[in-house]
């Protein structure tokens, strides 16, 4: 969630204070080994102090936005950063989006202001789209207690992002409204940007299509429901598998383990220029300083309000 990133990145910001604080932080009674005297932790402090200066780092994949990428993610603080960490700090980045994406939606439908969306209310606010047939509300409506995880008779946000997947992208694609993506129905999806496209170009995406669908079918029936579609739609796959290949790249030890100089060296890696784990770690540093941002300016307030 937000206020999970906000606070990940609020704590990496006690743990690496501005680059002119040279105090020793201690965690959980032991003296913590990225202090702003390492290396590491002078590159990532280097990085904030920039960024609270107002300094757009993105636009070079530097070693002080791959030491901030790494200590982001190292949310144990124990210098290491494991393939898990990393998955559920971008996890964490991936619902955060789609959250604040839908909150409007979500709002709107959600008329008694409790955070959840009931069958009642949902069925009253799809009343109202004029352009949808009502053969379709009661589609969407005989499919709301599938999205309902916990059984409570009521969706939460996180519930509800596969449910209004279901009701707009994943229907366009979903040509015989069986509720189910064929792997011919998931290829619909590239069809557009593949017009006039030379043959070598089509049987790549072909394949790659293939793979991709193989990968999100998580029960391995064939076919994709809509909550295994939203993976895929809300950039969920697509983030994980650039995760998996830096990661990859970076553990050239094959220990299972990746420290922030690993990650600072990758960018000497040939396969690293213009791959998904390049411009996917571009865009998950820019998120980070936008993070880094709002932390500090609630820090300059808090002090400001303080010495008045």
């Amino acid at each position: 969630s937000k206020t999970r990133l906000y606070s990940s990145i609020a704590g990496l910001i006690e743990v690496l204070p501005l680059a002119e604080t040279r105090r020793k932080v201690r965690n959980k009674g032991t003296m913590h080994p990225l202090t702003t005297r390492s290396p590491l932790g002078l590159l990532a402090a280097s990085a904030m102090a920039s960024v609270a200066a107002g300094q757009e780092l993105i636009k070079i994949t530097s070693a002080e936005q791959m030491a901030l990428l790494h200590l982001a993610m190292d949310t144990d603080h124990d210098g290491s950063l494991t393939p898990e960490e990393g998955s559920k700090f971008l996890r964490d980045m991936n619902r955060e989006t789609g959250r604040m994406q839908a909150m409007g939606i979500m709002g709107n439908m959600d008329t008694n202001r409790d955070g959840l969306l009931s069958l009642d209310e949902f069925r009253e606010d799809v009343k109202h789209f004029k352009t949808i047939s009502d053969e379709k509300k009661e589609d969407f409506a005989n499919h709301f207690p599938s999205f309902d995880d916990d059984g409570d008779g009521s969706l939460s946000l996180d519930e509800a992002l596969p449910l209004f997947n279901y009701m707009f992208p994943f229907r366009q694609v979903d040509s015989d409204g069986d509720g189910l993506l064929t792997l011919k129905e998931f290829r619909q999806i590239a069809q557009a940007k593949l017009q006039n496209a030379p043959p070598q170009e089509i049987e790549k995406s072909e394949e790659e299509a293939k793979s991709i669908f193989a990968g999100l079918d998580f029960d391995g029936d064939g076919k994709i429901n809509p909550k295994e579609h939203y993976v895929y739609e809300s950039g969920l796959y697509a983030t994980l598998t650039a995760w998996e290949a830096l990661f990859r790249m970076s553990d050239t030890d094959e220990d299972g383990k990746v420290s922030g100089e690993d990650f600072i060296a990758v960018r000497e890696n040939r396969q690293f220029p213009g791959s998904a784990a390049y411009h996917h770690s571009k865009e998950w540093v820019r998120r980070i300083e936008e993070v880094v941002k709002e932390v500090q300016a609630k820090k300059a307030k808090e002090k400001k309000s303080d010495e008045l």
